[in-house]
């Protein structure tokens, strides 16, 4: 994946990465805890959940750079608050981070979502980050949908392919 140099004059600054990061893992943590699997896959958080150096609909709002990049890493929270939204993202889909397998016992709506793209960011942030066990249970869940026959094509592009390149 491609990285900027510096960031683009509509990034949204580390700052108010880190807050906004920070607020959907709250929201992701409500979200477990009322096993509310449904709102993990209905509502749109990938930017700043799980921030890359792509631009997305939001432009290069949540864009990070390699000098932000350098910054949040330095950021112990940051990093814990970006594994955990990955845990709690994987377990939506029923799928234990530690274990790298499915859950034994899943509830209603606790199940892949058909996001092949969120996927992708997730795994993607995860390798930008150096946060290199989730990254691996991604990659391990990536590689399970797929043997089951889950397609990753999204506009056009099979992202698969990022997976195993």
């Amino acid at each position: 994946m491609a990285m900027l140099d510096r960031d683009h004059a509509a990034f949204v600054g580390v700052d108010k990465l880190i807050n906004v990061n920070a607020n959907q893992l709250l929201e992701f943590r409500i979200f477990a805890e009322n096993r509310d699997w449904h709102s993990f896959h209905s509502n749109h958080y990938d930017w700043w959940a799980f921030p890359i150096g792509s631009p997305s609909s939001y432009g290069y709002r949540y864009s990070v750079s390699k000098d932000s990049v350098a910054v949040l890493k330095q950021s112990d929270q940051f990093l814990c608050n970006l594994s955990e939204c990955a845990e709690l993202l994987m377990l939506s889909w029923g799928w234990d981070s530690t274990s790298n397998e499915p859950l034994a016992k899943v509830d209603s709506g606790q199940a892949w979502a058909n996001w092949p793209i969120r996927l992708y960011k997730a795994w993607c942030s995860m390798q930008i980050f150096g946060l290199l066990e989730k990254e691996a249970s991604l990659s391990s869940y990536a590689h399970y949908l797929r043997a089951s026959g889950v397609s990753f094509q999204y506009r056009g592009r099979d992202l698969f392919e990022e997976f195993t390149s």
